[in-house]
């Protein structure tokens, strides 16, 4: 139990404490409750004005929103000389209370900024009112807030603040006005506006909060009707129905408008003006002996008719109910429900009642099933509210379902599921039974045609059993895995794995591994579009401003939370929605730690969200959303999908001109933020075109935005100003580096295709001028890129950064000819690849260890990315070396390093299955390579160096240091000369590349032919 406090006694001083007694007024002429006058003849006109009027000044609180504003206009026309107007905001309402004043010039109109719920705030603008208008003789509360929330879901916090302003904001003003009139010994009039929510339950929006707010406002009048009558001081509530303001407008609450004005006798929601005639009665003549009451205003929607069709035969109710639109359980168990739903008629005891079930097939074109149940009950309220709660859910699922599939026989679908019990529904197909198409009809695939299906938790565990793509485009490609270039790390592993056996790893086509083609509706599981922050929506919006947005900064942090906070004042656009969701889902999926991890609900939430109405308009919101979907899809292993979207995103970006200055403008945050917005989409859009190998869309010919600025705007708004830039890392110094690096990319990549294209490689004197644009642009980094001294979040940033430059160094040397044509002694490209692949193998790992506690999964997916690449430069270079007469030296060196790579890759396989599977194929590359390099070996010892760590020949059936050999972990074996992959290997495309169905890709492979690129 609590202390007792300074305001409470304890324990002790209760049985000597003194109660006061309430005193009531004896009606006597002297009293402040006298009978009326009697009135003299008198011209029933002004006799009905004079009844009807409203005298003396009024507050009146809230008095800027609609009904406080239609309240405030009524009072004056029937009479009063003042009016004191307390709202939050009155400047929203300025025009409304200016055409007021024009109205009633002879009224004294004033407008306050108050908060109800400040006591001091309140006395003040109470004598306020009496020095601008002279008394104080009626008030009228509007003032409130509602809150539509799931019980389970609701902080305390929100509900003390709906009871603080609903309910003790009403006891404050009305305190300070009755303290004021009963000084003045004038009396006057007091008006709570409750709701109909104090009088039942509403439906279907749960709004527990409110509800008791307004409910205690019955029981606050009704104590202070009694104890302030002595004083003339009248207090009443009105209870108002569902009414016709802003608050009720919007389509996310359309389905609920239908249900309330289903439920409604008049049919319809209430007008702000009918209220007012109960706001005048109360505060004018008529209403002197109208106390303690409450005057309900909601054209008799509490009275709550049972609207349900029913007829009467032989004294029973025969309910109607047709159970596929309303519950779908078997017919025998209805007979255990339906009791609960029944309760016995008032005029016979109660007794067990009969009930007959009769089932019957309805033929006219549906299968539903139509019960008609008899008994001898009545409906009960538990049945009617859930009868209305199971009609509203269907109709709002089915609204869903057609939005999103226009073209789906839902009767069809829902059949195919209960006879699959529980699969996915089958493909959508028009409902014409001639129009279906069988397999036999259908046309062959064509080349590079991909199905990727949806990322839901449901398609997730259908996937175990078939190929996942590689967002990294580092692993085999298959016929699923779309069109994939020459700059993809796949190229390279299948140029290796063709080199070995003699075969180029041709796209796959048998029966199991290929993945189900995904037009077919999935049902997946859907998180609730009203956005609540809890604990852990804040901890991953947290995490994926301090993990991903460090990198990218595609939403600015204040203005997103900000928007959060107002939620509720505004509603989100479906593509603020998508972003909303897609922000949880990253920072869910940076967060993770286990490398099995399932797809977060988050997503499905965002996918739902994206429709085709988002492409009928451009928006800044509608550019990100597709950015963070498309980049999270692609770490997710949806790489055509992700690169669809990322290309939706550019052609938005290019439509709203984000590529272009806005001319004339001030220079705000908001501008700055287009900057960022477009070189962030550059960025992605280059990059997946690097990563797949698919030709670039970009041309730096037409773009005038300037670079973004390296700006501290955590503590600005939109509207800002834009400040001067700084001299340490911000969220937008990774994109400035990666902005810049991005165009010197473009070109590198772009004459790495033309050549590809040609047939032939880029010249030696090319690559070279290549090669010193990263040079300036890594001489021009600030010196944060190199400091030791820098923020903790920005290792991460700053690494990736980095990472990226030196595997674009790798891709210019891997694509060049070997030698210059005019100076053959300079250094070869593929030495200068080979040392660039191993600085930036040793630079990887020597971030990963130093920061091993602090790897999420972003940072992750970058280093498996970058570092499975150059492990396959490394791996390719001991072919270089068996071929040619060259000084070994760097064998040890090299060797070491991949050692490094792998052991890298072990750490990180613990969070990341793709590293997992690009250190299983590195294992059976780099053992079957080091074989075949020992067996190709002269019989007289050190005439050739197989580039073991001690220099000396390599049995192959020994693994090398650090790597795997004879039986491998991971469930594939490399005894011998058959290298081949188990049954339980996680990935077949793993498989594919070892176990081909004729002959082994690593066998009776002549040397020579591996990696062309490398050798002139």
């Amino acid at each position: 139990m609590s202390p007792p406090t300074a305001d409470l006694p304890g324990r002790e001083a209760l049985t000597a404490r003194a109660i006061p007694s309430m005193i009531l007024s004896d009606g006597s002429a002297s009293s402040m409750t006298p009978p009326p006058p009697v009135v003299s003849q008198r011209d029933p006109v002004q006799g009905a004005r004079d009844r009807f009027s409203v005298r003396g000044n009024v507050i009146v609180t809230g008095g800027a929103g609609v009904l406080g504003l239609t309240a405030c206009d009524a009072l004056l026309e029937h009479g009063a000389s003042g009016l004191m107007i307390l709202d939050m905001d009155p400047t929203s309402a300025q025009k409304d209370i200016d055409a007021m004043r024009l109205k009633f010039p002879n009224a004294k109109i004033r407008a306050l900024k108050v908060d109800v719920t400040d006591e001091q705030a309140v006395d003040a603008a109470v004598e306020e009112t009496c020095r601008e208008l002279g008394s104080v003789d009626g008030l009228v509360c509007f003032a409130g807030v509602v809150g539509c929330v799931e019980t389970l879901h609701m902080p305390i916090s929100q509900w003390r603040k709906i009871l603080d302003i609903n309910t003790t904001g009403c006891m404050i003003c009305a305190q300070a006005a009755a303290r004021r009139m009963v000084q003045q010994g004038t009396g006057g009039a007091i008006t709570f506006v409750s709701s109909i929510s104090a009088h039942r339950v509403n439906f279907p929006q749960p709004q527990v909060a409110y509800n008791v707010s307004k409910s205690a406002l019955l029981m606050l009048k009704s104590c202070l009707a009694a104890e302030w009558a002595r004083y003339g001081i009248r207090t009443n509530t009105i209870s108002p129905g569902y009414m016709d303001t802003i608050l009720n407008e919007g389509d996310g609450i359309a389905e609920h408008r239908k249900i309330w004005a289903s439920r409604n006798p008049s049919g319809r929601m209430g007008s702000p003006s009918e209220l007012t005639g109960a706001v005048v009665l109360l505060a004018s003549n008529a209403g002197t002996y109208i106390n303690g009451a409450d005057l309900v205003v909601d054209g008799g929607a509490i009275t709550e008719p049972l609207k349900r069709p029913f007829r009467r035969k032989k004294g029973r109710r025969k309910y109607l109910i047709r159970l596929r639109s309303v519950v779908d359980v078997p017919p025998i168990h209805l007979l255990l429900i339906l009791p609960l739903f029944f309760s016995p008629p008032g005029d016979c005891a109660p007794k067990p009642q009969p009930i007959i079930l009769r089932a019957s097939r309805v033929l006219q074109g549906t299968d539903s099933l139509t019960a008609k149940f008899s008994c001898f009950a009545t409906a009960g309220p538990l049945f009617v509210c859930f009868l209305n709660a199971a009609e509203l859910q269907v109709a709002q699922l089915r609204a869903l379902l057609r939005s999103l599939h226009p073209d789906l026989d839902i009767h069809a679908a829902i059949r195919h599921l209960d006879t699959h019990s529980g699969s996915a529904c089958p493909p959508v197909q028009p409902n014409s039974p001639g129009s279906r198409v069988t397999d036999a009809d259908k046309p062959p695939p064509q080349a590079y045609e991909w199905h990727e299906g949806s990322l839901s938790g449901r398609s997730e565990l259908a996937d175990n059993a078939f190929v996942p793509n590689d967002g990294m485009a580092n692993l085999p490609a298959d016929e699923n895995s779309g069109y994939i270039g020459g700059s993809a790390g796949s190229q390279l592993l299948e140029e290796i794995a063709s080199a070995i056996s003699g075969d180029s790893i041709t796209r796959r086509t048998s029966q199991d591994l290929q993945r189900p083609r995904s037009s077919a509706l999935t049902l997946e599981p859907f998180v609730d579009t009203s956005i609540e922050l809890s604990v852990t929506a804040n901890r991953l919006i947290d995490n994926y401003f301090l993990f991903y947005n460090t990198c990218f900064p595609i939403v600015h942090e204040k203005t997103f939370r900000e928007g959060i906070a107002e939620q509720r004042s505004r509603p989100f656009s479906p593509p603020s929605r998508a972003i909303f969701y897609m922000i949880l889902a990253i920072g869910d999926w940076v967060s993770t730690r286990e490398p099995n991890c399932s797809q977060s609900p988050f997503y499905n939430a965002a996918r739902s969200c994206v429709t085709f109405q988002m492409l009928e308009s451009g928006t800044v919101e509608t550019v990100q959303a597709f950015l963070l979907l498309g980049n999270y899809l692609q770490k997710r292993n949806r790489p055509n999908t992700g690169y669809n979207l990322v290309g939706l995103a550019w052609k938005l970006a290019l439509g709203l001109g984000l590529h272009r200055e806005v001319p004339n403008s001030h220079d705000t945050i908001d501008h700055e933020r287009r900057r960022s917005l477009f070189w962030i989409t550059y960025c992605f859009d280059n990059g997946f075109n690097i990563t797949t190998g698919r030709p670039p869309t970009l041309s730096d010919g037409f773009i005038d935005t300037r670079p973004p600025r390296n700006i501290d705007d955590k503590d600005l708004t939109f509207t800002s100003v834009v400040p001067p830039e700084v001299d340490y890392p911000t969220t937008y110094s990774a994109i400035i580096a990666q902005s810049q690096l991005a165009r010197v990319a473009e070109r590198i990549y772009q004459e790495f295709l033309l050549a590809k294209t040609a047939g032939t490689k880029v010249e030696y004197r090319v690559a070279e001028l290549m090669e010193r644009g990263l040079d300036d642009w890594r001489r021009s980094l600030p010196s944060y890129f190199t400091a030791a001294g820098i923020p903790s979040w920005f290792h991460a940033p700053r690494a990736i950064v980095l990472w990226k430059e030196q595997n674009l160094r790798v891709l210019l040397w891997r694509g060049s000819r070997d030698y210059h044509g005019l100076l053959p002694n300079k250094q070869s490209a593929g030495t200068k690849c080979l040392e660039v692949a191993m600085q930036s193998t040793h630079d990887i790992t020597t971030f990963c260890a130093a920061n091993e506690a602090a790897l999420h999964q972003g940072i992750v997916w970058y280093a498996t990315y970058f570092l499975f690449q150059a492990a396959l430069v490394l791996e390719a270079s001991y072919l270089q070396s068996s071929r040619q007469v060259r000084d070994e030296e760097d064998s040890p060196f090299r060797e070491h390093t991949l050692c490094q790579a792998r052991s890298c890759l072990m750490t990180l396989a613990q969070t990341s299955n793709s590293a997992k599977r690009c250190m299983e194929v590195l294992d059976s590359i780099h053992q079957r390579l080091r074989s075949q390099v020992v067996s190709n070996a002269p019989d007289t010892e050190g005439e050739c160096d197989t580039g073991t760590l001690n220099d000396t020949h390599v049995d192959s059936t020994q693994p090398s240091a650090g790597f795997f050999g004879g039986e491998s972990d991971f469930g594939f074996g490399l005894a011998g000369s058959d290298l081949s992959f188990g049954d339980n290997v996680v990935d077949p495309t793993l498989r594919m590349l070892i176990n081909p169905t004729s002959s082994n890709l690593f066998e009776d492979m002549p040397l020579d032919m591996l990696l062309d690129n490398w050798v002139t």
